[in-house]
């Protein structure tokens, strides 16, 4: 079973988001396990800790990221010390040496400032690694039930979901602003929602798995469109669909560009049924200018282009310079054990967070979770 490497990759997703607090408040008490507290000096010893691993103004940070951390590490430090579960003290000095060869200043500097100590290091190591074996355990089933295979070329692409859903009962008062808010980025959408009094929720949110989403929305990101806005029985989906290639799998597309000094021709020729499959008598149109492009690397073409083209016969049209041209489509190649490798890893990570919620809220009752505002 692949060992999740949560210190090294956690946490740089996580912080890149980190927006405006200060961490130099006096002690408090956060919250409490089994009555026992956990305080504000906890929780800095945390955030320098990661901030080891991570570069990042302490002083600009969002201050609740780290306190459910930290909540997280407690229970699940918890619950290993009700199941006798330890880690090997050589792991856990091998890991400090390591960070020690990689950051010696930054360490030293924490240390002369008394915000660290090689003690305080050592156990978030050891909390760390502890978490992440629970977590390893839990996998082991769900992995085995992991589908990467796909017939859509999805895996080239990492996906990202920033959308709003609300109740049906809102529809009326959205409905005539439909096309509107299909134009619109997901800060506009809220605020027309807040100013309609519409109650609402937001969502981020990873894909790795197409089997697992609303069908409508399943078809929506395989037409490789951009926005949705979807009406159920219940509710009213709004959102936008972030795609980027992936990096390091080896695309290479090939595509025929067609264009036409004449743009009067070239707009009826665009009416005309255009395949890969008929390029052929396409190409002896003396009108048409058509040049062909052969497993061309992604990083030698306009990323921002390409990455609306995900299948064959899929074709888009640019204004370049006043004059139109086609990109038609004909294939990808990719290194597909790599996007498959790729795509695995990533579910992983999901499933990995979705077992470590699932788990803090099943034992927060049991561990007699209190916290403290």
């Amino acid at each position: 079973m692949p060992k999740l490497n949560l210190l090294k990759n956690k946490y740089l997703i996580i912080f890149i988001l980190l927006t405006s607090y200060i961490c130099n408040a006096k002690e408090e008490i956060l919250f409490t396990v089994n009555n026992k507290p956990f305080t504000t000096i906890d929780l800095n010893q945390r955030i320098h800790y990661i901030n080891l691993f991570n570069d990042f103004n302490i002083n600009e940070i969002e201050e609740s990221k780290f306190i459910n951390d930290l909540i997280s590490l407690v229970i699940f430090n918890e619950f290993a010390s009700r199941r006798k579960i330890i880690i090997n003290k050589e792991k856990i000095i091998n890991i400090f040496d390591s960070l020690k060869n990689k950051n010696q200043l930054k360490i030293q500097e924490h240390i002369e400032r008394n915000v660290l100590t090689k003690e305080i290091i050592l156990e978030n190591i050891r909390l760390d690694l502890l978490r992440d074996n629970i977590i390893d355990k839990f996998l082991v089933d769900r992995i085995n039930k992991i589908n990467i295979f796909t017939n859509n070329n999805i895996d080239i692409f990492n996906i990202e979901l920033n959308y709003v859903i609300f109740d049906y009962r809102y529809k009326d008062k959205i409905e005539d602003a439909y096309n509107n808010l299909l134009e619109k980025e997901i800060k506009y959408i809220e605020k027309l929602l807040k100013n309609n009094q519409i109650e609402y929720n937001y969502f981020t949110k990873k894909i790795t798995n197409l089997d697992r989403i609303n069908n409508k929305l399943r078809n929506v990101i395989l037409e490789n469109k951009n926005k949705f806005f979807i009406i159920e029985e219940k509710y009213i989906m709004i959102g936008i669909i972030k795609k980027e290639l992936k990096k390091d799998i080896d695309i290479k597309y090939s595509f025929f560009q067609i264009k036409s000094k004449d743009s009067k021709y070239f707009n009826i020729f665009l009416k005309k049924e255009i395949y890969c499959d008929n390029i052929e008598n396409i190409k002896l149109d003396k009108k048409l200018e058509i040049t062909e492009y052969d497993n061309v690397d992604i990083e030698k073409l306009n990323i921002k282009i390409f990455q609306n083209l995900s299948k064959e016969n899929e074709k888009l049209i640019i204004n370049n310079n006043n004059q139109k041209l086609l990109i038609l489509l004909c294939k990808i190649d990719y290194d597909k054990k790599m996007a498959q490798d790729s795509l695995f890893q990533d579910k992983i990570r999901q499933i990995s967070t979705e077992i470590e919620s699932e788990f803090i809220q099943n034992k927060k009752q049991e561990y007699k979770f209190q916290i403290f505002n």
